[in-house]
């Protein structure tokens, strides 16, 4: 099990985007279909419709987490030197979507209700769960593994520290006016899943 290398996991994806610049598409399309969202959470917020904010909130999540499934199908294939096309990964993620929509509902739901709570558990939350989606679309597995995974590659390979400060940093840009969402999202679809496909494994834990 290998611990992630901060300036591998933020480098080397931006140099596949300069080869392969179609990876970004994914990321844009959740941006945009996030503006458009964030226009109806601001009019719903200002009528204090606490629950109708926090659905679009969590709609809002799923948007972004099939983004970064569909990111990992495309950075997988180019880690393994294989020219891989929008349409091919999103066939791929088409032949997932039970697996990959249980976890990116259930991840949304859990890290939406923490951030609506108090803003501190939603990052904690988003900490822990958000590398089950990688997993979950690269092995089309079902969510209690991916969660498996993702609770070993944040707390048994020691990377909760490296996943808490590309959270953070996801949170900090999106305060950004104009383009912080677009910056955002970019970030964490990119940098979690090439962290999860580059230093994640699939190999269960030893019986004690």
């Amino acid at each position: 099990m290998a611990k992630i290398n901060l300036q591998d996991a933020f480098q080397t994806p931006f140099q596949l985007i300069g080869k392969v610049p179609s990876i970004l598409i994914p990321s844009l399309i959740a941006s945009l279909i996030g503006l458009a969202l964030s226009l109806g959470l601001r009019n719903a917020f200002l009528m204090g419709m606490r629950w109708q904010v926090f659905a679009v909130t969590i709609i809002s999540y799923i948007v972004v987490l099939f983004s970064m499934a569909w990111i990992t199908l495309l950075l997988e294939k180019n880690l393994q030197e294989e020219k891989a096309s929008l349409q091919d990964s999103w066939v791929r993620l088409s032949e997932r979507l039970g697996n990959v929509g249980v976890a990116a509902l259930v991840v949304a739901i859990l890290v939406a209700l923490g951030t609506f709570l108090y803003l501190i558990p939603g990052i904690l939350l988003a900490s822990i769960f958000l590398p089950a989606i990688p997993h979950a679309a690269k092995e089309n597995a079902s969510f209690d593994k991916a969660v498996s995974f993702s609770f070993r590659f944040v707390f048994s390979q020691g990377n909760f520290g490296a996943v808490f400060l590309m959270v953070l940093i996801e949170f900090l840009l999106s305060l950004l006016p104009v383009i912080g969402l677009f910056l955002a999202n970019l970030f964490i679809t990119i940098w979690l899943p090439y962290a999860v496909l580059k230093y994640g494994s699939t190999e269960t834990e030893a019986p004690a």
